[in-house]
């Protein structure tokens, strides 16, 4: 259509049909061992700092930072199936 149409009115128009949807759950996960890896890692940093440089308080630091990690669950949200719905929306011809 050229820009020099002339205007016109559009009227709203329901469509209706099927769709498929998705339907979402949520997967409940233990830390993976980079994530424990990670956690002992920067609890070592931190207790070798606390400890300004102690063998003793950075072996501390990544045992308590690698049990910590190692006690966190990730949820992540997931699609687990998927369903059929009747939907409509406006459209405007």
């Amino acid at each position: 259509m050229s820009n020099q149409a002339p205007a016109r009115i559009l009227h709203p128009v329901e469509r209706c049909g099927y769709v498929q949807v998705p339907v979402y759950g949520v997967l409940d996960r233990p830390a993976s061992n980079g994530e424990v890896v990670g956690g002992a890692v920067i609890g070592g940093v931190i207790g070798n700092h606390i400890s300004n440089g102690d063998n003793a308080g950075t072996l501390i630091g990544a045992l308590i930072g690698g049990a910590i990690a190692g006690d966190q669950r990730k949820q992540e949200r997931v699609i687990v199936d998927q369903a059929t719905k009747y939907r409509c929306q406006t459209v405007y011809q």
